[in-house]
């Protein structure tokens, strides 16, 4: 090769070279897309979609009817608490256990609270450690939200007192006012007056305003709470009875907000919660010692919260 060949290709090469970088810089060779919120619930009634072959629908109805829930979720959320905004970084974790929830044959109560709790990091706030939050999801990191702080979770022992932020008693107290003091009292039994105290484990708080033991299955509720762990899902479509799970079949009752026009009627839920703050936390009269916060926005077993109980058959 001659010396004027060989500067043509060297010159060539180098061309190619800027070519290539400036494709890079300015987007090109297969840079990926940020992601947006309409791509989360995209992705997100993709995966909650799994269930539109036992619904007996087609899976684009499917999709959009629960895009169009999940996107009003998002709209509602940022304007009740605008201190709460998109972290894509945190839709992989959502999108992921969403699939493993519409997976199962039938979906427990503590599968969806699981959730909820992942998705609802989807719109995270900044709020830093003792400052102030409605919600847990407020905080910047995955901490409490107690007594109106962001707050790391300090367990504490029996009958210990609990004003600090981030206080949790054991399981069987919870944080309230002791003279002057705030402090773990015992929570209450069956029968036990519970208009401003929460009950133990095996009970829940009645509308006469004392604690009665959880409701076995089929036998009437009117939240999960009320139900006992063989039969943990209080079933709107089963009459508001306590059962297994969530299930989906052709056309049941759950399968309408999944785009199933031909679904059956059913009882109506009570629907979801609306997440503006959450139990009391520590400092008030939470269970277990004290809440994890705000729920931020609660997502139903048919998906992000929609005020609409999706429950189905009662297995």
């Amino acid at each position: 090769m001659n010396l004027r060949t060989k500067s043509l290709a060297i010159g060539t090469s180098a061309f190619l070279s800027i070519l290539s970088t400036l494709s890079v810089s300015c987007g090109g060779g297969g840079a990926a897309k940020p992601l947006t919120e309409d791509d989360f619930c995209s992705q997100k009634a993709d995966k909650e979609c799994a269930v539109a072959v036992l619904c007996d629908v087609p899976p684009m109805d499917c999709k959009t009817a629960r895009k169009a829930l999940c996107t009003a979720w998002v709209s509602a959320t940022k304007t009740a608490d605008p201190q709460r905004v998109f972290h894509p970084e945190n839709v992989p974790t959502c999108v992921a256990n969403a699939a493993a929830v519409y997976a199962k044959t039938l979906i427990k109560p503590a599968d969806t609270d699981a959730l909820d709790d992942v998705c609802n990091y989807v719109l995270q706030g900044a709020v830093a450690t003792l400052s102030a939050c409605v919600t847990q999801y407020d905080c910047k990191d995955k901490v409490l939200c107690d007594k109106g702080l962001c707050a790391v979770n300090a367990p504490k022992g029996e009958d210990a007192l609990c004003a600090d932020p981030g206080a949790v008693c054991a399981a069987d107290q919870y944080c309230a006012t002791s003279g002057a003091v705030l402090k773990c009292l015992p929570k209450k039994g069956t029968a036990d007056d519970c208009t401003s105290a929460p009950c133990l484990a095996a009970d829940f708080c009645g509308a006469d305003h004392k604690c009665a033991l959880l409701i076995a299955s089929g036998m009437s509720c009117a939240s999960n709470d009320q139900c006992a762990p063989a039969a943990p899902y209080c079933n709107p479509y089963a009459g508001n009875k306590c059962g297994s799970g969530l299930s989906f079949a052709t056309h049941s009752p759950s399968c309408g907000p999944f785009g199933d026009t031909n679904a059956t009627a059913g009882t109506a839920g009570a629907g979801g919660t609306a997440g503006a703050g959450g139990t009391a936390g520590a400092g008030g009269t939470a269970g277990a010692g004290g809440g994890a916060g705000g729920a931020g926005g609660s997502i139903d077993a048919g998906g992000l919260d929609t005020g609409i109980d999706v429950g189905a058959a009662d297995l």
